[in-house]
């Protein structure tokens, strides 16, 4: 007997030994258990447990809250004194253990229905554990269970609620149809009874209630429930009944329906005797690859009763028949009478289906009555699968199909097709390409090679690979050859057929090569093996057998189409080409367009070039790509504030759907010219970039703008030379080119380049084309992208160590906004001040800069800016020592940028609660932040926050007791702010470098270091931070044997310290320390520093005292004051120096 019961399929219920639990009376904690045994598989940080039931709490209120529901539960399940327990508890997580004499109901459900399969044999054991699994099933999982402050929560019920549920009914089916089979009506009315509770809409269910109640002796009831039904069916889908049902009504009525007992079929004369076969498969002489995904579904739908007639509906080529084969060859041992392939091509009339199935079952069709009779007849009492392959020109007349399903109930049919059957009986599966890799080649975030193994998964790459070997053995694909596979396995979108034409010409062309053919010239793809159906060895050939089944309308429409490059919106689709829903459905039922989700549409991408190829030969090209440009600018014309302030996550949602599309307007209209669509466009595009943090692109596609519409950088040109430059580009319109607009839309788009050149740390292009702009917005006399162009010239001058002057363009941007009453460039200019001034340690002024800014950000409703002012609040208070609302501001900032999806913009809050972790010894905790954004700024192409990751990295990897990987990680990291020239990472990655080196006893390259460092640093401004790398080499320079230049040093901080202010200088009991070391080792020497040596000790640790003191959690003082190493040898030598003077030891050692 279990001593601990769990059941939470239906309200939860708690039993122990035997005995119901009553005193776990609290939701969080029930919300709790049930979460741990269900997710039992895995270890749960308490972090993330406290995220999830108390989402709208501070960390440390939302830990305690778990603490306290934690001890309800343990108390009501009586886990303290058992073993093992019931609970794996450590400081840090927890986990339900399933080793404990512990039973839940979910987990015996799912073992149960282990024991079903295979399906549909209905065994005694599969019966039985049927049943079981039936009375398990109380009611919907963790009924009446509700968490409504915590979405997550709740979406993991909705999910589970919905798995259970759909198991359940599927169990019902199952007896139903098991016990209606068997005659046992009052078991099969139980069961379907029970069915209609889980799916009332299932027409199917209410039929066989109907039938089994009237095959009982219950023909009042059967009536009705037809009534029932009726009703149910009316306020669920406000439909009537189908023409089945109202028919089996009127027959129970008539008393024309028998019991099923009681039915008997009245064959015809027998056809001829046939041998016994029992299956036709036709051997397959090529391996099937992947698609795995499809076959379970197939598998779950070949097992399904109710399921009784499957099209595969896909393009020519797309692998339907094969896809076919593969499903029905793993189901062999669940059709007694067999399975049967049925090749349709050559049959051209329907009148010619019955003989066509006749002779591959080898029939002899005789006698008076008709072979659809016959077969008909032949069929009505088989357990039998057929496969009819392409089907699609039949399908005006599948009258034979609804005979089939009608009179033979143990039939099943597999059907291939290019087109829907339109039968109420059928049941849709749109076949697809096979997997291929969807890497974002054309958004350039990612710097990291992808090797040829990562594609192994992916069924396209499979497939090609292998049909390549099959062409020539020593066919291998190189790393820098990745890219091109790729991008030969997306344009084909994974089209079997296209990829086994293409890896037939592995001979003639590289894999470039292939892809520009692909990309141009369908006609190279063809093969000459003499197996392959001539319909197949070409993809035109393809293509053209799909065209000519198109109405005259339904050509132009998918022709006109094929300008859209992605998925389409059905009113995108109206406004370019005028269609209507209906227009498209035709051509979703023809295979010619794949409807990807309600309301949008694609085509493959090899049809879109036959289609595009059919739009330039009737001359309509231009003038659907001019209508294509027109909608999209106007879409983002209309989203353009939305996009500007970024909070709307919906609509940065909605457009990543049309991203293809509006990159190809974009496209358009600047190689056309389009002046109207760029100024619709541009601010939207940009708002987009800015928000997925498409950098690279963003940089890419505006620097394409400027250079086609104005030139390269060496002739960007300033007033006069602008006008003479315009006047002479042919194909604009002169009032439009003279027109201030067009100069604005200059200017913006030169604004746009250097915003993304600056954040892709292309300072010489940021810097260029800022100041082209600004000296066009004064020109114009547009104040407001005068103020943008000083934002972010000042920005690259910075990182370029020209801070003076990045002060001044940034003074000059405030003043230029409050001026105009611009509040959003107002901000901006506050926060750019903020940060120089927190990065010269003036934090005090940086802190009410930022403050006014996040005001300003907030009331306006930019909520990235917001998170962005939130972070720097972070890293202040976190130097003062403050880590609560250090941490209190960066998760809130970190929140933000979850909620609006932008991964790439966390990495600054996550970043400095790295180096908060860090300064408290939580080195781990660090380690895994600061891994997180390298790796994050790595796959966006954010170079300068990669350096500043691997940096600290370097630097926490030393805490961690590995010199040699920290000194790789901080040259990784100096070599990456040398090669962007970015002054600030540099210096950043010097001084960690310097303290790493120094560690590794390489003191001669440890003081050339921070020696460097302190150069940057002083050249920016931070004498603060230089005052880091001062105090490291004066301690290197002792070490070294120069004392008298060491004590200089020492001389230099402590008077630096001693007229500044160093409220907010986290690293304050290191530079005390470093200093001591230095007095410590020259007082050997020179008893006259004594005085001074200890006066240093003393304010060391008064120093370390007074910032542990401001740390309220009595955990992370500690760690505080103990785990960093530094912190335990202050504490340490103070004690000893306190406690017996005479005997301190002068000693160096960390």
């Amino acid at each position: 007997m279990f001593d601990l019961s769990l059941h939470l399929l239906g309200p939860l219920k708690i039993t122990k030994n035997g005995t119901s639990v009553s005193n776990l009376v609290t939701t969080k904690s029930q919300a709790l258990l049930a979460y741990l045994a269900v997710e039992a598989h895995q270890v749960h940080p308490r972090s993330i447990l406290a995220n999830l039931l108390w989402p709208d709490q501070p960390e440390r209120a939302a830990l305690h809250n778990l603490r306290q529901a934690l001890t309800t539960l343990r108390q009501a399940i009586g886990d303290r004194h058992i073993d093992p327990p019931y609970l794996l508890i450590t400081r840090q997580s927890l986990q339900f253990n399933l080793e404990s004499n512990s039973w839940l109901d979910v987990i015996r459900f799912t073992q149960l229905l282990q024991i079903t399969h295979p399906p549909n044999t209905f065994s005694t054991d599969t019966i039985n554990a049927l049943q079981q699994a039936s009375l398990l099933y109380r009611g919907s999982f963790l009924n009446g269970l509700v968490i409504p402050d915590s979405d997550v929560f709740e979406a993991w019920l909705t999910t589970n609620r919905e798995h259970y549920r759909r198991e359940a009914t599927h169990i019902q089916e199952q007896l139903s149809t098991h016990f209606e089979t068997g005659g046992d009506y009052v078991s099969a009315i139980s069961h379907t009874r029970q069915l209609l509770e889980l799916a009332p809409w299932q027409e199917s269910a209410h039929r066989r209630l109907m039938r089994c109640l009237a095959a009982d002796g219950q023909r009042n009831a059967a009536l009705a429930h037809y009534e029932t039904c009726r009703r149910i069916l009316a306020n669920e889908l406000a439909v009537e009944p189908m023409p089945d049902t109202t028919a089996l009504f009127d027959k129970i009525r008539s008393g024309q329906w028998p019991p099923v007992e009681q039915q008997t079929v009245s064959l015809p004369a027998k056809p001829e005797q046939r041998p016994e076969l029992r299956h036709h498969l036709p051997a397959q002489l090529t391996s099937f690859v992947g698609r795995k995904a499809d076959l379970a579904q197939l598998a779950e739908y070949l097992i399904n009763p109710a399921c009784r007639l499957v099209t595969l509906v896909g393009p020519g080529g797309i692998g339907k028949t094969r896809l076919a084969l593969q499903a029905a060859e793993q189901h062999r041992s669940d059709f007694t009478d067999g399975i049967y392939f049925i090749p349709l091509a050559n049959i051209n009339t329907t009148d010619l289906l019955p003989t066509a199935i006749g002779s591959v079952l080898q029939l002899s069709f005789t006698g008076e009555l008709t072979p659809q009779a016959q077969l008909i007849a032949y069929l009505q009492s088989k357990q039998m699968l057929l496969i009819l392959d392409n089907f699609e020109h039949l399908t005006p007349d599948p009258s034979l199909l609804v005979d089939l399903l009608q009179t033979a109930p143990s039939l099943k049919l597999l059907i291939t097709s290019r087109e829907r059957l339109n039968l109420q009986a059928e049941w849709i599966f749109e076949v697809r390409g096979l997997s291929y890799p969807l890497l974002q080649l054309t958004h350039l975030h990612s710097t990291q090679p992808v090797l040829p193994d990562a594609l192994n998964p992916f069924g396209a790459v499979q497939l090609f690979i292998q049909r390549a070997k099959q062409v020539n053995p020593d066919f291998d694909v190189a790393p820098d050859n990745v890219p091109n596979l790729v991008r030969l396995c997306r344009l084909t979108e994974g089209m079997p057929l296209a990829l086994e034409l293409a890896a037939a010409q592995v001979r003639q062309y590289t894999l470039d090569e292939l892809v520009r053919v692909l990309q141009n010239k369908l006609d190279r793809l063809s093969t000459q093996q003499l197996d392959v159906p001539q319909r197949h060895r070409n993809l035109r050939a393809l293509f053209n057998s799909a065209w000519e089944k198109l109405a005259a309308p339904e050509r132009d429409l998918f022709s006109q189409l094929s300008v859209f490059p992605g998925s389409f919106s059905t009113d995108a689709a109206n406004t370019v080409t005028g269609s209507s829903l209906v227009d498209l459905i035709k051509l979703v039922d023809k295979s010619m367009l794949r409807q990807t989700m309600p309301g949008r549409y694609e085509i493959h991408p090899l049809l879109r070039q036959f289609g595009l190829e059919v739009l330039r030969q009737k001359g309509e090209f231009n003038i659907a790509k001019d209508k294509h440009c027109a909608y999209y600018a106007a879409l983002l014309r209309h989203r353009e504030d939305l996009l500007t302030w970024g909070s709307h996550r919906q609509v940065i949602i909605e457009l990543e759907q049309d991203v293809e599309n509006i990159r190809t307007s974009w496209q358009w209209a600047v190689a056309n010219k389009k002046l109207v669509a760029l100024r619709q466009t541009h601010t939207g595009l940009f708002g987009l970039y800015k928000m997925r943090h498409w950098l690279q692109e963003g940089a890419n596609v505006f620097r394409h703008a400027v250079e086609m519409l104005i030139g390269p950088p060496d002739s960007w040109p300033v007033t006069q030379q602008l006008f003479e430059q315009m006047q002479s580009q042919p194909g604009v319109d002169e009032q439009e080119l003279l027109s201030l607009d067009w100069l604005d839309l200059k200017t913006e788009l030169f604004l746009n380049l250097a915003y993304f050149a600056y954040l892709i740390a292309d300072y010489p292009t940021a810097l260029s084309a800022s100041q082209a702009a600004a000296k066009l917005a004064i020109h114009l006399k547009n104040s407001t992208n005068e103020t943008r162009s000083y934002l972010v010239w000042g920005s690259a001058l910075w990182h370029r160590g020209r801070h003076k002057i990045a002060h001044i363009l940034f003074v000059q941007a405030l003043t230029q906004a409050r001026t105009n009453s611009d509040a959003h460039h107002e901000a901006q200019s506050l926060q750019f001040l903020g940060n120089i001034y927190r990065q010269r340690g003036r934090h005090v002024i940086a802190r009410e800069h930022y403050k006014e800014a996040l005001a300003i950000f907030r009331a306006e409703g930019s909520q990235q800016d917001e998170a962005q002012c939130l972070s720097q609040l972070g890293y202040i208070t976190s130097s003062r020592g403050d880590y609560a609302t250090a941490q209190n501001y960066l998760k809130r900032a970190s929140k933000i940028y979850q909620y609006g999806s932008d991964r790439h913009l966390e990495q600054e809050p996550l970043r400095f609660l790295g180096l908060m972790e860090q300064n408290l010894g939580l080195y781990q905790e660090a380690q895994a932040y600061f891994q997180q954004v390298a790796n994050t700024a790595q796959e966006f192409g954010n170079r300068h926050i990669l350096a500043l990751a691997l940096a600290d990295l370097g630097l926490n990897t030393l805490y961690l007791n590995n010199g040699d990987i920290a000194e790789t990680h901080c040259r990784d990291a100096l070599a990456i702010a040398r090669d962007i020239k970015d002054r600030y990472s540099e210096g950043y990655s010097l001084a960690r470098l310097g303290r790493i080196l120094a560690h590794n006893n390489d003191l001669r390259e440890a003081a050339e270091a921070c020696r460097q460092a302190i150069h940057l640093r002083r050249k920016l401004g931070q004498d603060n931070m230089a005052l880091f790398d001062l105090a490291e080499l004066a301690w290197v320079t002792m070490q070294r044997k120069q004392g008298e230049q060491a004590l200089t040093q020492v001389d230099e901080i402590l008077a630096w310290l001693e007229a500044n202010d160093t409220t907010y200088f986290n690293e304050l009991p290191h530079v005390y320390w470093r200093c001591y070391q230095v007095l410590n080792t020259a007082s050997a020497t020179a008893p006259h520093l004594n005085l001074m040596r200890l006066g240093v000790l003393d304010a060391t640790y008064n120093v370390l005292q007074n910032r542990a003191d401001r740390i309220e959690d009595d955990h992370l003082r500690r760690s505080y004051l103990e785990n960093v190493a530094i912190h335990q040898k202050i504490t340490r030598t103070w004690q000893a120096e306190k406690s017996n003077p005479s005997e301190l030891p002068a000693s160096n050692n960390l």
